[in-house]
């Protein structure tokens, strides 16, 4: 009897690790306001607490092999599940922060920086902007929830240490390069009218300052470019809602693979 509730103590912690694994691997690629995206004490809490009210849907329901080897091939497995629902999430809203960083990049932002901080790295002022208006739409569509069900239907379907990465990798593998190419399009369709106005611009200094040779041009052209560009964002805002919900199915496909809703 003892040796039975040994055994069944120590599946169910083996179970919990495997559970908390893949928690921990959505939440470093998940945008948390005000956390940054390595991982940090927040999330690896934030990982902890969702292992623990999963509870119900995680306990072992079945005998594991209790050696090193699956032990260590389950873990990677539940990371490799963790991961590829986190990059349907950052795919999601990396896009609005390489359309920020290209329109910063042709407005000039990029010779003024300030510390990004959920990198803690050097970033323009446009790309903080995007990246904390893609974690507002995110929450605000009530992706995290979405994605929250989506993680306990996955324990469900597939609980932990019983994952098929192998014959689910082609699709997974498919299924984030489709995102890839969505996130490119969806930054491409934020950052066209930045560029195409800039070009105006450029355009416009230019014939300037062939008819007048003593003009300033490049001392003029960055606050101009500032000026209107955040103008052209601040009338782009009420479009960003429906740009971002344009890319759910694809980032929804991803965590759907597992079980997902």
């Amino acid at each position: 009897m003892r040796d039975d509730r040994w055994g069944s103590m120590t599946e169910t912690l083996l179970t919990a690790a495997l559970c908390f694994s893949r928690m921990a691997a959505l939440f470093v690629l998940v945008p948390l306001p005000g956390a940054k995206s390595a991982v940090t004490a927040p999330k690896v809490i934030l990982a902890l607490l969702t292992t623990l009210l999963l509870a119900p849907v995680w306990l072992p329901k079945r005998p594991l092999e209790l050696s090193v080897p699956a032990v260590m091939f389950w873990l990677l497995t539940e990371l490799m599940v963790g991961l590829s629902i986190g990059l349907g999430v950052a795919f999601l809203t990396e896009s609005f922060t390489l359309a920020a960083q290209l329109a910063g990049l042709q407005a000039g932002f990029s010779y003024a920086s300030t510390v990004d901080p959920t990198s803690q790295a050097d970033a323009t002022v446009l790309t903080v902007i995007a990246q904390l208006l893609a974690s507002l739409l995110f929450f605000g569509a009530g992706l995290d929830r979405e994605v929250i069900l989506s993680l306990a239907t996955s324990l469900e379907t597939v609980p932990p240490g019983s994952v098929d990465w192998g014959g689910n990798r082609e699709k997974v593998l498919s299924q984030v390069a489709s995102l890839g190419s969505a996130a490119i399009l969806t930054a491409l369709r934020l950052v066209l009218p930045v560029v195409g106005l800039l070009a105006l611009v450029d355009l416009s200094l230019g014939l300037v300052s062939r008819v007048a040779c003593q003009f300033q041009l490049l001392s003029a052209s960055f606050p101009l470019k500032a000026a209107l560009v955040l103008l052209l964002l601040a009338a782009l805002v009420p479009q960003m809602p429906a740009i971002f919900a344009d890319a759910i199915p694809r980032a929804r496909a991803v965590w759907m693979i597992w079980g997902g809703r």
